[in-house]
């Protein structure tokens, strides 16, 4: 059945396109690195039916990682390194003040220019997640926003040497 209405211009349909399989990771097959969890949902604005939560205070002697190119003023909350199977793991959670999309556009413009490689990922309403490896490492990014503050995310990003 043929819908009427406006068509969306070319333009925004391969904007979206490119985006979409840019963050699923088209034509990769690994998946490097563990995945991060967090047990809360997130979103540009939050989740309905829960409270929003505030913004964590920056971690004091932290700086986010140098080789993974974050949003300008991003910093770190926590960080934890943890050995399994041989391999020290390395959590570090940090608050960008981007909204998902603004995150996902940064990740799609600035990543490869740092020599970074996105794998699988996926984009929901809530979150966005994709895998990635550099010359020396191999990881994982989760990003969610459940802060009272809707134009802030919580990025975790887990990685290990390769």
């Amino acid at each position: 059945m043929h819908r009427r209405g406006r068509r969306q211009p070319p333009i925004v349909n391969i904007a979206v396109c490119i985006l979409l399989c840019g963050l699923s990771g088209c034509g990769t097959g690994s998946s490097p690195g563990p995945q991060a969890r967090t047990s809360h949902q997130a979103s540009a604005s939050p989740p309905p039916s829960t409270s929003c939560r505030p913004v964590p205070e920056r971690a004091q002697h932290e700086a986010p990682p140098a080789d993974i190119p974050l949003p300008a003023s991003s910093y770190v909350t926590s960080t934890r390194t943890q050995e399994t199977e041989g391999h020290a793991y390395r959590q570090i959670v940090v608050v960008s003040p981007t909204t998902i999309d603004e995150l996902a556009r940064f990740l799609v413009t600035e990543w490869p220019g740092a020599g970074i490689v996105r794998g699988e990922g996926d984009r929901e309403e809530h979150e966005l997640e994709t895998s990635f490896y550099t010359r020396h490492t191999t990881g994982s990014l989760l990003a969610r926003s459940d802060f009272c503050d809707t134009s802030a995310s919580e990025v975790t990003i887990t990685t290990r040497d390769r």
